[in-house]
């Protein structure tokens, strides 16, 4: 009756003879009447209706419900607990903070409690630690947004769409929070959260915390607390010179000796779940605190690095190359790191070694006795992927196919990493020409400008890793048949191509084109040349030809050639000389079009040409061929210097063919026509600026001319008519036909230059 009739939760606070009656009924040692006591002071505490005066009354009363073995009773005293937490008689001595999370901790450790009841303990425990630390942000006045950092999983649909969310989440973890200031004073506040770290530092290393009265608590839960600590509180400990003290020389301490291999774990910390926290630990200190604990991290990733190359077993090796394929996928780490390590002359090339061990995990392929095996389960896990099924880690690599597909799943993760560090290049080297770094190439002059830091940062890391991931990923590429897979790498090929071009890194742009280029086209080789020639099947010579030159391509090469006309489209500006290598491939799948016996691995070689054509089976020739032709008449948004590349490069892939007797090769013959082909073309789609490149058309044009052979005489004067009635026709020579002087030099040179080739050639 008194109860209902105070409506003022302050008048109940001062009236202490309320609350007394709750505590008394608590005291009975009866569980019935003590679950009625904690209920109501629940109540009472949620509406601020107790004094302040009373906490120590209530964590007393709490203390001995603890020992009580009743479970019911054990959940109701957690719940007051958390209750207590969260409202305004929340702990603030440290005497009161130690003794009200040593009951969470009582109950969690304490043999008598039950699953429910050490689940709840732990909770409980867990939300009052970010109470905590809450109240550590608040007094020490720090930023207060929360951040963790993106745990992202292998079942994404691609590792160049995990970059690009990376690039933005990482923004809001510690380069969100700017430089703070470093300082040695701490309020009350901030001195209870110090103590409460460094007993969980204590007993995650094994030991007892003084402070929380505990003797012992088990190391993975300890671990996973400061996991949490560690991710979410970033400001306290780059603001707090004893809060980053105590990371330095105490936590980093722990994590270090954890990390050790040399010896046989045993119990606890030689389980997975451990070995993974530990990890993961070491994972936060790197991508959050290197700046400011250089030298722990580089030995934490000197560690990391090492541990890939012992003889270790495979669930330790995942867990590993997990946190490195992290690292690279999370494009802000990677050059945070590269910025810290690679790029100072003191420190380890860490980029450059994490990069190395992984092609060395990617090169084991090439040593196992099951690689097919398991390039199959490589090639399984992205298709996987690309689907969005979620894999995982089987620790029990108990039979031969758990065995495969943990081997696979290591090798899975290595090629990711690798592939994070092509497409975090891309991203970074994206973002420098966004901010005016570097020139665009689409832009109308082509020039060298590349200033700025981080322009000068993406060209010192294509350099220290192009030519490790170029050895993998070809591998990879060649050895692989998995559509998703080989859709993964090829996409790779073209960012990191398209990235080299922008930065105007030749070398490892001519070596990714070709590498690119030997995917595209499949050309018998001579032993299988002579085993057809042999077979006993080859009655006619006629038919032994067709065979020989039968060419298949595979939706490997569709998807490769594809790759190329996208790089070529977009690198049209800044090929230069690497025009040729591009010329080549594309003259090669030309010849490969026009070839009767040629076809897709859909379509058999035996099926006549008609029927393949008018049944759309041939869909594939026809889209590469409307590709191949687009590429040239794409010239007409070229740069004139661009143009004179691309003219220069047919010319040069031309005149490599011609030779100073009559007798030719089919594929000379082809190869020169593709080219005089595409000069045509080029012209035709560039009237509006003729007379810069009709020279270097009429020249290579009068050079065949002047060959023994005459086919390829009949070809230039087919050509230079064909170029002549283009450039007579056109309306920019219509709109001067009537000045003074209607004929331009070029076009008068263009005259005397088909006359000249008529009467050389009657």
């Amino acid at each position: 009756m008194q109860l209902r009739s105070l409506s003022n939760p302050r008048e109940i606070a001062q009236k202490g003879d309320i609350l007394r009656i709750f505590l008394m009924a608590c005291s009975v040692k009866s569980v019935k009447l003590s679950v009625i006591g904690l209920s109501c002071l629940q109540k009472l505490i949620s509406h601020d209706a107790v004094a302040s005066s009373a906490l120590k009354e209530i964590l007393a009363t709490l203390r001995d419900h603890s020992e009580m073995p009743d479970e019911s009773l054990q959940l109701k005293t957690l719940q007051t607990m958390l209750i207590v937490f969260q409202s305004h008689l929340r702990p603030e001595s440290e005497e009161d903070m130690s003794q009200a999370l040593g009951i969470c901790l009582h109950l969690l450790e304490s043999s008598r409690s039950s699953d429910s009841v050490r689940n709840t303990a732990a909770a409980t425990f867990r939300q009052a630690v970010a109470l905590v630390f809450d109240n550590v942000v608040l007094a020490e006045s720090l930023p207060t947004g929360k951040a963790s950092p993106a745990r992202l999983g292998s079942s994404a649909s691609s590792v160049a769409n995990n970059v690009t969310r990376s690039f933005g989440q990482t923004l809001s973890l510690a380069f969100s929070y700017g430089e703070l200031t470093m300082r040695e004073d701490l309020t009350d506040v901030g001195k209870l959260g110090l103590r409460l770290l460094e007993d969980l530092t204590a007993l995650a290393a094994g030991g007892s915390a003084r402070w929380l009265h505990a003797q012992s608590l088990h190391r993975t839960f300890a671990l996973d607390i400061l996991e949490f600590v560690l991710s979410t509180y970033v400001p306290v400990f780059r603001a707090l010179l004893s809060y980053q003290q105590v990371l330095r020389h105490q936590i980093c301490s722990l994590l270090m000796t954890s990390l050790r291999t040399n010896v046989e774990l045993e119990g606890e910390a030689g389980e997975p779940a451990f070995r993974r926290l530990v990890l993961r630990l070491v994972a936060h200190v790197i991508r959050l605190y290197s700046s400011s604990l250089v030298t722990e991290s580089e030995v934490f990733l000197n560690m990391l690095v090492k541990v890939t190359r012992l003889d270790l077993p495979l669930w330790h090796q995942i867990l590993v190359l997990e946190i490195l394929r992290g690292f690279c996928v999370e494009a802000r780490t990677l050059r945070s790191l590269f910025q810290t390590f690679d790029i100072n002359p003191t420190n380890t090339n860490v980029v450059e070694n994490i990069v190395k061990a992984l092609a060395l995990v990617v090169a084991t392929i090439q040593a196992s006795d099951s690689s097919e095996e398991t390039l199959a389960a490589v090639a399984g896990m992205f298709s996987s992927k690309a689907k969005g099924i979620e894999w995982s880690m089987d620790t029990d690599a108990s039979n031969a196919a758990v065995l495969v597909a943990s081997e696979a799943h290591t090798i899975t993760l290595a090629l990711e990493g690798l592939l994070g560090v092509v497409f975090t290049i891309a991203t970074l080297t994206d973002e420098a020409l966004d901010a005016g770094e570097l020139e665009s190439p689409r832009c109308e002059v082509d020039r060298l400008v590349c200033s700025g830091q981080s322009a000068l940062l993406c060209v010192a890391m294509v350099n220290s890793t192009w030519l490790t991931i170029l050895d993998s990923l070809s591998l990879i590429l060649m050895r692989s048949q998995g559509e998703a897979i080989i859709l993964e790498i090829l996409k790779g090929y073209q960012a990191f191509t398209q990235a080299c071009g922008v930065l105007r890194a030749i070398e490892p742009l001519n070596s990714f084109l070709a590498s690119l280029c030997k995917f595209t086209i499949n050309n018998p080789n001579e032993g299988e040349k002579r085993s057809i020639l042999l077979s006993p099947g080859s009655k006619k010579p006629e038919t032994s030809m067709d065979q020989r030159d039968s060419i298949i391509l595979t939706p490997k090469n569709v998807q490769a050639l594809r790759t190329l006309f996208n790089v070529a489209h977009r690198l049209h500006n800044i090929l230069g000389p690497s025009w040729v290598l591009v010329l080549e491939t594309l003259a090669a799948l030309d010849r490969t079009i026009h070839s009767p016996h040629a076809s897709t691995q859909e379509v058999s070689a035996s099926v006549s040409r008609l029927s393949r054509d008018t049944s759309g089976q041939y869909s594939d020739f026809h889209i590469l061929s409307s590709l191949n032709s687009q590429l040239f008449e794409s010239s007409a948004l070229m740069n004139v210097a661009a143009v004179k590349s691309l003219l220069s490069a047919l010319h040069q892939l031309s005149s490599q063919h011609i030779s100073g007797n009559s007798q030719l090769s089919g594929q000379q013959i082809g190869s020169i026509a593709f080219s005089v082909e595409r000069m045509t073309s080029i012209l035709v789609n560039n009237l509006h600026r003729v007379e810069s490149i009709w020279d270097q058309i009429a020249a290579h044009h009068l050079e065949l001319a002047n060959c023994p052979n005459p086919q390829l005489r009949n070809m230039a004067l087919d050509s230079l008519d064909h170029s002549i009635c283009s450039v007579v026709g056109s309306e920019k020579f219509q709109g001067i036909s009537s000045a003074p002087h209607p004929l331009k030099e070029y076009q008068v040179r263009a005259q005397k230059l088909t006359l000249f080739i008529f009467c050389d050639f009657f």
